[in-house]
């Protein structure tokens, strides 16, 4: 496997490599790349939310495309090609929002959105302390982003670089594809769709214009981050005041809290339970002695761990105050490996757990407390701010093992061949009976033994994984073959056998996944580590962030007059 297609595969696959921070910030990185899609993305979004905009008459039409909102280098953009930056902006919030919370909008819409759908945004509050609206917020936006997409955009030509043929054919097929959005939104043409997306001095030769130069940028910014290269010393400088972001820790949790004490407390005269400071304070007392309880016993695994969380007090009796028979007892968080990050804890906790003297099985308690109300209703309390606190609960860690990720990435390759059949079961999942499962391993069986019968080599493999497999990604493309696997990507039972200790090049086996058996073929170990996998994918967008924003700060730029921008949008679920 050559360098160049490492490189190119570790591009494609890097965002499903990374914890939840980097992906968040691969996603900052990558904006440029994301508003030149966002449109096609929210489709069905637009289609049932509707984003409604006032009705010009030609006249101003007329004067809002001819008018000079912007200037980026020698390019004047106009007022109505900065509003596709702005309602983009505008579609964006509304992506992040249908990300976070799925279809489920209803009477939660201001909430979620942040504003109210039905009022001009010109007329709602981003910021009220400042007082900005959220069409200021939303033209700021749109302001920012056409920077940056032209700057990209005359680097890209005064460097002489061409959308890919590929690229170029996906844009093309688009732009040729909104006459079918537009019919099927009940509307006669691409130009009544893009008005009604875009306000009234939209059309079809602006947008696309707008969306080949969108494109453009987002390309040439992609092949810059593509065509860094680092050497093993690069990624050893970048981790060496941050090493343990690339460190993962494997621990278990659990969150006991004062409330779960209190009893019934005394009814007031709306039927709510109140108590006295006599019941906090006994529930408090029933806490400590629970945790001292824990912590006085042998804990050396999750299994202990869970056992010693099921014996206390709360968890011996149901909501009602009876028994708990049943087996299915409150267990302690599942250990698991976790970046610093993404562990939801205290933050001491968090600089207990990376001291590099910790041992499996130690185990520590932290308080979970409240602050006492403060008279300023600005004030943000923290651990420095000073202010009264009671403790209210515990977290109780149990620290399992620490890992450095230096474990080689692997390249293999598999057969699969699926489970048929099938019944539904009432969750949805599909569930396979013993004979079926049998029927899918003894064809993956044959097709093992096919291969030993034949040449027994790595191209003979990828041929038949070519003909034979049912893993459309491997049978259309490349044999196969997965290539620089890194630990957590794939199913259980298939990444044991990729990193089973003492596996050498040209092992083959047969695993059972949930989607069916798989024939293996262990290719070989990748010269990258996933630590320094996961250190790339920062340092790539760091130097690409920074690369970006020097660009644009040394493009002229001058900004002329916003005002013809569509500020007071209103959008509503009626179109």
């Amino acid at each position: 496997m050559s360098a160049s297609s490492k490189k190119k595969l570790r591009k494609e696959e890097n965002a499903a490599r990374m914890t939840e921070k980097q992906k968040r910030e691969q996603k900052e990185a990558k904006q440029l790349k994301i508003y030149t899609r966002v449109f096609a993305i929210i489709m069905v979004v637009v289609l049932v939310v509707g984003i409604g905009v006032l009705v010009k008459d030609p006249i101003e039409r007329a004067v809002i495309r001819n008018s000079h909102a912007i200037t980026v280098g020698e390019h004047k953009i106009s007022a109505a090609d900065l509003n596709y930056f702005y309602m983009d902006a505008i579609s964006k919030h509304q992506e992040d929002v249908y990300n976070q919370y799925g279809q489920s909008f209803g009477d939660y819409w201001t909430i979620m959105l942040g504003f109210e759908p039905s009022k001009p945004l010109n007329e709602q509050n981003y910021d009220t302390k400042t007082g900005k609206t959220w069409a200021t917020y939303f033209a700021e936006t749109a302001v920012k982003n056409a920077r940056e997409m032209y700057s990209l955009y005359i680097e890209a030509n005064a460097k002489g670089y061409k959308i890919p043929a590929d690229e170029q054919a996906d844009v093309d097929a688009y732009l040729e594809s909104l006459d079918l959005y537009a019919a099927y939104s009940g509307l006669n043409s691409a130009n009544e769709y893009l008005r009604m997306t875009y306000g009234s001095s939209a059309n079809y030769d602006d947008y696309s214009r707008y969306y080949n130069i969108c494109t453009l940028a987002a390309s040439y910014l992609d092949k810059y981050s593509a065509d860094l290269e680092y050497k093993p010393e690069d990624y050893r400088a970048y981790e060496k005041d941050k090493f343990d972001d690339y460190t993962s820790f494997s621990l278990a949790h659990y969150t006991i809290r004062m409330n779960s004490y209190l009893g019934e407390g005394t009814k007031d005269e709306n039927g709510n339970a109140v108590y006295s400071e006599a019941d906090k304070a006994a529930a408090r007392e029933a806490l400590k002695a629970d945790l001292e309880t824990i912590l006085g016993q042998e804990i050396k695994d999750k299994a202990s761990f869970d056992k010693a969380i099921q014996s206390l007090t709360i968890n011996q009796t149901d909501k009602d105050g009876k028994p708990i028979v049943d087996s299915k007892k409150p267990t302690a968080t599942e250990i698991k490996d976790a970046f610093l990050e993404d562990i939801v804890i205290h933050a001491d906790a968090l600089e207990w757990i990376k001291e590099t003297n910790r041992v499996p099985g130690e185990i520590k308690a932290f308080d979970v407390y409240t602050y006492a109300e403060h008279e300023d209703p600005e004030h943000e309390h923290d651990d420095d701010c000073g202010c009264a606190r009671t403790t209210d609960g515990y977290t109780i860690v149990l620290f399992n093992e620490r890992n450095e990720n230096k474990v080689n990435l692997v390249n293999v390759r598999h057969i699969l061949v699926k489970f048929e059949g099938g019944t539904k079961g009432e969750d949805g999942n599909t569930v396979y009976s013993e004979v079926e499962k049998e029927t899918a391993k003894t064809a993956a069986e044959k097709l093992l033994q096919q291969w030993k019968d034949g040449k027994a080599n790595e191209d003979s493999f990828a041929e038949l994984a070519n003909k034979e497999s049912d893993d459309q990604g491997g049978k259309v493309t490349n044999g196969g073959l997965y290539e620089d696997v890194f630990p957590g990507q794939m199913v259980e039972n298939f990444e044991n056998w990729c990193f089973a200790e003492g596996r050498q090049a040209g092992d083959t086996g047969i695993v059972e996944t949930e989607y069916g058996y798989h024939v293996m073929y262990y290719v070989s170990a990748d010269e990258m580590t996933y630590r320094d996998l996961l250190i790339e994918v920062d340092l790539r967008n760091e130097d690409t962030e920074k690369w970006r924003d020097a660009l644009i700060e040394k493009t002229p730029y001058e900004e002329v007059d916003l005002s013809r921008l569509d500020y007071g949008i209103v959008l509503n679920r009626s179109h």
